[in-house]
């Protein structure tokens, strides 16, 4: 009996023992089991947030591209330059959505293009609350408008009005060329209703064109003649030849004028004849028994006649470039003024700009000019004017090892008395001269955009820079960087 009872004793142990491994296999299951569903919740929950997240990101990026399109509609209905009213509309405002949600702008606007920021903002002052902001840039109309002619636009002899992309490349019309970029997405204004206010002239061996629409003046209905598509009417391009198309878009009429503003001295001068640094060699001459004195720059590249400016302000009362190069190595505002006698008579060929025989203006990376003429500018032959690749080439990158020079670079800015010709040249760059007469003549091609109060094209080409004039740009490889 004895026996037995130890047999007993040793099964007890031996069922207490597996009721204790039982019990510690329960736990470490339990365990593992609420470590697991623990982890389960955790990416379950991490993954709803997750995408909550992600959806208000772009809620808010959304946002932000609203504020884009509004501050975009804002700076197109005020006056072309105003720096006061574009600030006082944008910067610093918050707009609120009706459904809570909200958009920030902030602006810094300066005579050349409005710097924006804009925030989206979601779910503000709370957990999900999330921000997206965006950096951008919009071009004042006065460089934002393709072909604006205040009183006409006048094509002949081959002269050709289209587009392109700089944010994808330099301008390339060789049709199946891998670097193919020309469109017909110009658009040519003009406030004129009188007839041939849009002249596109056809000639059978050389017929002018307009690669985009044409819009002229209001025609009201006081106005019984100006019809935009009537033959030899205020858009006049009458093709006698089917297949030869001499506007590719569009012909409309506006409904109302379009906006400008007149071109001024820089805001921190008082007169053409008194801001910024002088520069040139001085030159006398006798008037009537009287000695007077004015400055004349060229591109000898002497010390006091320097081929390249440095960041300032200069003035020159005459700029005469023959076969040479001027550099711009920072941001500078170049102002070729008058010189008068005691009189009041105006000094001969003051104010005026004259660049022939192959010479060249080169814009440095980061560099900018703005150029004011107050009376006539002469681009001559063979001249290149901030091309994009100074060596000549139109490789990326640049045969010079430098980056492209954007055309949103350069600026000619033209007085109401200004006459601007360009003649067997390439530029690129913007005009704003709606009080000069502009003319493009035989091989001279310039790419960005133009406008003048006349524009009269006698072959060449006019090629408007979509990047550019579309008032937002791009950033890809090209002649526009923003």
């Amino acid at each position: 009996m004895k026996i037995s009872g130890n047999i007993i004793k040793e099964k007890k142990l031996a069922g207490n023992k597996q009721t204790g491994a039982a019990l510690v296999v329960i736990i470490v299951s339990m365990t593992i089991i609420a470590i697991l569903g623990a982890g389960i919740l955790y990416l379950v929950s991490s993954s709803s947030f997750s995408e909550v997240f992600i959806n208000n990101r772009e809620k808010a990026y959304y946002l932000a591209q609203a504020g884009r399109q509004y501050a975009k509609l804002i700076i197109n209905n005020l006056p072309a330059g105003d720096r006061v009213a574009i600030d006082a509309a944008l910067n610093g405002k918050t707009f609120t959505l009706s459904d809570g949600n909200k958009f920030y702008l902030s602006s810094q606007t300066d005579d050349k293009r409005s710097y924006l920021e804009s925030t989206g903002i979601v779910n503000e002052g709370t957990v999900l609350e999330t921000k997206q902001k965006i950096m951008f840039t919009v071009e004042s109309k006065r460089f934002a408008l393709d072909v604006f002619g205040v009183e006409s636009v006048q094509l002949t002899s081959g002269a050709i009005i289209d587009s392109y992309d700089s944010s994808v490349g330099p301008y390339n019309a060789t049709v199946g060329s891998p670097a193919f970029n020309k469109t017909q997405k110009a658009i040519v204004r003009t406030n004129g209703t009188a007839d041939g206010s849009i002249n596109v002239v056809y000639k059978a061996t050389n017929p002018a064109q307009i690669g985009g629409d044409a819009v002229c003046g209001p025609c009201g209905p006081n106005l019984e003649y100006c019809d935009p598509l009537e033959d030899y009417g205020v858009i006049n391009a009458v093709s006698l030849n089917p297949a030869i198309i001499l506007i590719t878009g569009t012909r409309t009429s506006a409904s109302t004028t379009q906006a400008y503003s007149e071109v001024l001295p820089p805001g921190t001068c008082t007169s053409f004849y008194t801001c910024g640094s002088p520069l040139g060699n001085t030159v006398t001459v006798k008037i009537k028994g009287i000695n007077y004195t004015y400055l004349t720059m060229t591109g000898s590249g002497t010390t006091s006649d320097p081929h390249t400016l440095n960041t300032g302000v200069y003035r020159t009362n005459y700029f005469n470039f023959n076969g040479k190069t001027l550099t711009i190595n920072g941001n500078v505002t170049l102002i070729v003024s008058e010189a008068f006698t005691n009189d009041s008579s105006l000094i001969t060929s003051t104010g005026n700009l004259n660049m022939i025989n192959a010479s060249n203006i080169y814009l440095l990376p980061d560099a900018s000019l703005d150029l004011y003429v107050l009376r006539t500018a002469t681009f001559g032959q063979d001249c290149r004017i901030n091309p994009p690749c100074r060596g000549g080439s139109t490789a990326v990158p640049c045969a010079d090892g430098l980056s492209q020079t954007p055309a949103t670079a350069l600026r000619f800015l033209g007085i109401t008395t200004t006459q601007l010709n360009f003649n067997s040249q390439e530029t690129y760059g913007g005009v704003s001269a709606p009080g000069a007469v502009c003319s493009y003549t035989a091989a001279s091609h310039f790419f960005g955009t133009v406008s003048c109060k006349t524009i009269t094209m006698t072959g060449g080409g006019i090629h408007v820079d979509k990047a550019f004039s579309s008032t937002g740009g791009g950033t890809g490889a090209g002649n526009v960087v923003y």
